[in-house]
């Protein structure tokens, strides 16, 4: 590795660690912690080696100094550039040293901070990654040309002259991007609408579907409700929020009504159980039937 080479390096990964001091946990809230204590300390963040400033051992040199202004959250962690000694780029191209060891604040039993950095070759986070294999792809890649490293991203051949690798960059940057009905597919068709829909009318047509499919949950919803208060299986008071709920989770309202008693009516009317009534209507015997309801009781209480 270059002496002195800057470097954008992954110093704190993502993931859940154990340690002699508790479990850490690192995940996007701590590592945004991280960050707003960098940003209140507006100061490099120093790379020591072995934690040697951690100990009482007089004299302990900085390998390198992060970055804090680079520093950001990326898919796989924090990752910020590295300002590294002479010592330190030829201590780590030599292999002597090859892991970074986070030291973290932490308070609450939860990551608030990143105290500094260790290079070492004992991590206290045995996922993290060799500095060699980060450092020296960044290397060779600023080694080259450019010209050869877009023909590299790109797929070219090596041998493609600069104009064509000119009109591959420009003809990747006129792209347009991905609408809607090649995104969706066959699936446009299952919408009602032609292959030739634009983006506007496939965003109308899905939201006018989900406002009747709306309507009619709604509709079965009321449905539910007031059949229920019919049968006395829901008092009327609790109308607004078996609504409720129904909008929320339909399923969790037929449960409830399914598992409620038939109220017994305290006071008012009751109509008498009179010898040789009439027998029950086609839909007053399924209603029996499917709330569990004898037919005594339907005749006794059904008013």
């Amino acid at each position: 590795m270059t002496p002195g080479l800057k470097t954008e390096t992954l110093i704190v990964p993502f993931g859940v660690f154990p340690h002699q001091m508790g479990e850490q946990v690192v995940d996007r809230p701590a590592a945004e912690r991280i960050l707003a204590r960098m940003g209140v300390w507006s100061r490099d963040i120093v790379v020591d080696y072995a934690h040697e400033s951690l100990k009482d051992c007089g004299r302990a040199t900085a390998a390198g100094w992060v970055k804090t202004d680079t520093a950001k959250i990326a898919e796989n962690g924090v990752t910020a550039v590295i300002e590294w000694t002479e010592e330190a780029g030829k201590a780590i191209g030599a292999g002597e040293f090859r892991f970074l060891s986070p030291v973290f604040i932490m308070e609450g039993g939860r990551i608030s901070g990143l105290l500094n950095l260790g290079l070492t070759n004992n991590p206290n986070i045995h996922s993290m990654p060799a500095l060699s294999n980060q450092l020296s792809t960044q290397e060779k890649r600023m080694k080259k040309d450019l010209c050869v490293v877009i023909k590299e991203l790109l797929k070219l051949p090596p041998d493609t002259p600069d104009d064509a690798v000119v009109k591959a960059v420009e003809a990747l940057a006129d792209k347009p991007a991905p609408s809607l009905r090649n995104a969706l597919g066959d699936a446009v068709a299952m919408l009602g609408l032609g292959p030739d829909a634009t983006d506007e009318e496939i965003v109308a047509k899905i939201g006018e579907m989900a406002a009747k499919n709306a309507d009619s949950q709604n509709a079965t919803a009321e449905t539910m409700v007031n059949d229920a208060v019919s049968a006395g299986r829901l008092a009327p008071s609790l109308k607004g929020w078996a609504r409720d709920l129904a909008a929320r989770n339909p399923e969790s309202l037929r449960v409830f009504i399914a598992n409620s008693v038939p109220s017994i009516p305290l006071g008012g009317l009751m109509t008498p159980c009179v010898k040789g009534e009439k027998k029950l209507s086609e839909s007053q015997d399924n209603v029996c039937r499917l709330l569990g309801v004898s037919v005594d009781d339907y005749r006794k209480y059904g008013n």
